[in-house]
């Protein structure tokens, strides 16, 4: 059922568990059944909800508990690996970026005692998802129903243009996310100066 080694398997049971309480804080994870009938998982109707909860996939020694997205997509020997630096958080966490023919396949967690031994978030494990699916590659306007539609470049930014130009700077605030590079934030905040925000 989770390969011959069932000591492995239910030892990595008792280490999810524990995973659950002592790293991300939640008591979610529980065993159920006993001896070779044991099996990890959530109460009835209850999710295991933690900014932490793709660790458990590390904490599987057998390949039971798997990451849904990189399922069947690659071998682990089939991907080229790369150190890097997590850029979505402020911790610098340490992480192995997993690639082939140029796409992010996964990324876990790399060990650094000082930095974030060995743990990193799920913002960070899977948000290279948002590489490729579901991105927006062409601006959009409401049409007269309130949907939103293709339209070109030059469209979009003369709608944005004449929307500047009828509010004041104390009508008018800025946001930026965690992708914005300094400069980007830089020119953002002189635009915004300009406008008298």
């Amino acid at each position: 059922m989770f390969g011959s080694d069932r000591s492995r398997y239910t030892d990595n049971q008792f280490s999810g568990k524990r995973f659950g309480s002592e790293v991300a804080g939640v008591s979610d994870l529980v065993t159920t059944g006993h001896g070779s009938d044991m099996i990890i998982g959530t109460y009835v109707e209850r999710l295991f909800i933690s900014e932490l909860s793709g660790n458990v996939i590390d904490l599987c020694p057998v390949g039971a508990l798997t990451s849904k997205p990189y399922a069947l997509t690659a071998r682990p020997w089939e991907t080229r690996k790369s150190e890097s630096i997590d850029v979505m958080d402020a911790l610098g966490s340490n992480i192995v970026v997993h690639t082939r023919s140029g796409d992010v396949l996964r990324v876990i967690p790399r060990i650094n005692e000082d930095v974030n031994e060995e743990w990193i978030s799920d913002k960070t494990r899977f948000a290279y998802d948002g590489l490729k699916r579901q991105r927006l590659t062409a601006p959009m306007l409401k049409d007269r129903d309130g949907y939103l539609t293709l339209c070109d470049w030059e469209d979009a930014l003369s709608v944005v243009a004449e929307k500047i130009g009828r509010s004041t700077g104390s009508k008018m605030a800025a946001l930026a996310d965690c992708f914005c590079d300094a400069e980007g934030l830089i020119a953002l905040k002189d635009f915004m100066n300009q406008l008298g925000c």
